[in-house]
């Protein structure tokens, strides 16, 4: 894995709490966890809002096939025995 030395402003509430609790080793482990974690939130994120997209832009292929099979699904469940 390479590694990059990154630099960005942080509040300094916020980076002194995190010295005091995170050893100095462990540190930069945890910012690239939290980064990866936060990356794959968003993966899903995407994902979750296109297919959302999608079931919304099929909702009239998903009626017109209920229109059409429901007749026939019917038809069936009548004519099995109970």
């Amino acid at each position: 894995m390479v590694l990059v030395d990154k630099s960005f402003p942080l509040p300094k509430d916020t980076l002194d709490a995190f010295e005091q609790k995170v050893e100095h080793e462990k540190q930069g482990e945890l910012v690239a966890s939290l980064i990866q974690h936060w990356l794959e939130e968003e993966h899903k994120r995407k994902i979750r809002e296109e297919y959302i997209a999608g079931l919304v832009e099929m909702e009239d292929v998903s009626l017109e096939l209920e229109y059409a099979y429901n007749p026939l699904e019917e038809e069936v469940h009548r004519g099995l025995p109970e």
